[in-house]
């Protein structure tokens, strides 16, 4: 499983300032390790309480897509995001089965199991939607908690910028606009050359779950919600992915 996450050049950038967003697919947090998925990048942009602008100039940097945005003149909280069109693939069973285990998908193995599916391929069709939290400038603003608007997403309900290390932030995961349960998370941490990544827990009924941050450095939570596709000619499951990107500072 690749994931999709959003890494700007700075998580903590000026008013008006020139930044670069990188779209990051792959599993090497926080490195990319594929590139050439533009055609596919749906309305990338960088939003703020009361305005917006779309990130331009797309290319490709090695194994990078990138872009381009100026953060605006107030200070405050900025919320990246994009949203890929849909893709499909085909797995062995063998490969599906080691995916789903992966991440925490029990619901859909146990349906595969008690259809008499396990033997069968997994056809999937996916979508990835990310978000990255900035804070511009010295100050946040609420909008940190504030949906986008994707069909899936980690919505902090705590300013990460207002934590250090060994705090907790909580979240809430929703599905078209719903509280999302039963989730399996994870998060990923990297700082310098070290990298670690850990089961965060599932979502409650609400959709809700609470994260440890032991360490400072760069952050990604990452979910996915699988289910039977509605289109059975087209796959067989559709799953949505989302991720959450930040920075956690060190003690104030």
């Amino acid at each position: 499983a690749h994931d999709l996450y959003i890494m700007p050049s700075s998580f903590r950038p000026s008013p008006g300032q020139a930044i670069t967003l990188g779209f990051h697919v792959g599993d090497s947090f926080p490195n990319s390790e594929v590139a050439g998925r533009i055609p596919r990048l749906v309305q990338p942009k960088l939003s703020w309480q009361g305005g917006s602008a779309p990130v331009t100039n797309l290319r490709i940097e090695g194994l990078r897509d990138l872009g381009s945005a100026t953060t605006p003149s107030a200070p405050g909280t900025l919320t990246a995001t994009v949203a890929p069109t849909p893709n499909f693939i085909e797995l062995a069973p063998d490969k599906f089965l080691s995916y789903l285990k992966h991440e925490g998908l029990d619901e859909i193995i146990a349906y595969r199991a008690s259809h008499n599916e396990s033997d069968k391929p997994g056809r999937e069709r996916y979508s990835k939607y990310a978000r990255a939290l900035l804070r511009n400038g010295a100050k946040s603003t609420p909008f940190f908690q504030q949906p986008s608007g994707l069909i899936i997403e980690i919505i902090p309900t705590a300013d990460p910028y207002s934590l250090k290390p060994g705090d907790q932030l909580p979240v809430q995961v929703l599905f078209r606009g719903k509280p999302a349960a039963n989730l399996h998370m994870e998060a990923s941490w990297a700082h310098g050359s070290e990298t670690k990544s850990v089961s965060a827990g599932r979502t409650d009924a609400n959709g809700r779950l609470t994260v440890s941050l032991p360490k400072a450095g760069l952050w990604r939570l990452h979910t996915i919600k699988m289910e039977r596709c509605a289109d059975p000619s087209a796959a067989d499951w559709e799953s949505f992915w989302s991720s959450l990107t930040f920075e956690l500072e060190n003690a104030k």
